[in-house]
């Protein structure tokens, strides 16, 4: 899938260089800048059952359960390396930085007063893509293809709070960067001519991450409360991916 995109995104960056003069953005097209916010649905279907596990083990003292995880939101700031329109046709080179995350918590009645656990979910990201589009009114384009691969690493840290204030924190992490895709569409929106645009993107992430270990103990996080078994899956599989950002682009 990697090679492909490479692949792909050579041969258009030659038809770039040979159709120069053809672009509508200036010599050879826009390069920019970009930011805006990003929401991701996930499947950590096994994760899921260790907070099942959690509730069921702890369900008499509970005065707040603990949800389930399955939706991350945060923000990707990025770099258009090109932009450029070919005779109606949008081609673009890209790469960004992303950080999703999503917490959950519970409330525990402890003889001392209330203890509050919490697992935050964090995914960082770097992402390489390029998307084809075309011009569907002066001001209005459509992203036909957008593909992107990421390399993404996973931390799930465990913060528990007692009620004299005293907090530990444990956190567990996958060893190497995962590789993931995203393979969607989206729309451009001009704002200031082609200089100042809003971007919408929607799309399926594939993904799958492994077991998740602690670097200071070397203990994985396990599957259920109170076992000593690995949790096998941080994340089972990807699903919808949604992200609306500003693009300011400059000609050369």
């Amino acid at each position: 899938m990697i090679r492909t995109i490479l692949i792909l995104t050579a041969v258009a960056s030659l038809t770039i260089s040979v159709n120069a003069q053809q672009f509508g953005f200036g010599c050879l097209g826009l390069v920019g800048f970009y930011g805006g916010i990003e929401v991701q649905q996930y499947k950590p279907n096994d994760l899921n059952e260790y907070v099942h596990s959690y509730n069921e083990a702890n369900k008499l003292a509970l005065q707040d359960e603990m949800d389930e995880f399955g939706k991350a939101i945060g923000y990707r700031v990025g770099v258009n390396v090109v932009r450029a329109n070919v005779s109606g046709f949008v081609f673009t080179v890209k790469g960004y930085y992303s950080t999703l995350s999503e917490t959950n918590s519970s409330t525990e009645i402890v003889p001392t007063g209330l203890s509050n656990r919490s697992l935050r979910m964090r995914m960082n990201s770097f992402g390489a893509g390029i998307d084809f589009g075309t011009k569907i009114t002066g001001g209005l384009s459509w992203k036909v293809v957008d593909a992107i691969a990421q390399f993404s690493t996973l931390r799930l840290r465990e913060t528990i709070s007692a009620p004299d204030g005293a907090t530990s924190v444990n956190e567990f992490g996958n060893d190497d960067r995962t590789v993931t895709f995203i393979i969607g569409s989206g729309f451009i929106l001009n704002i200031l001519s082609d200089y100042l645009t809003l971007e919408g993107n929607f799309g399926y992430t594939f993904a799958s991450v492994g077991k998740l270990k602690n670097s200071t103990t070397n203990e994985f996080f396990p599957q259920s409360v109170n076992s000593q078994i690995p949790l096998e899956k941080s994340i089972n599989e990807g699903g919808l991916n949604l992200s609306m950002q500003i693009n300011l682009g400059f000609p050369f």
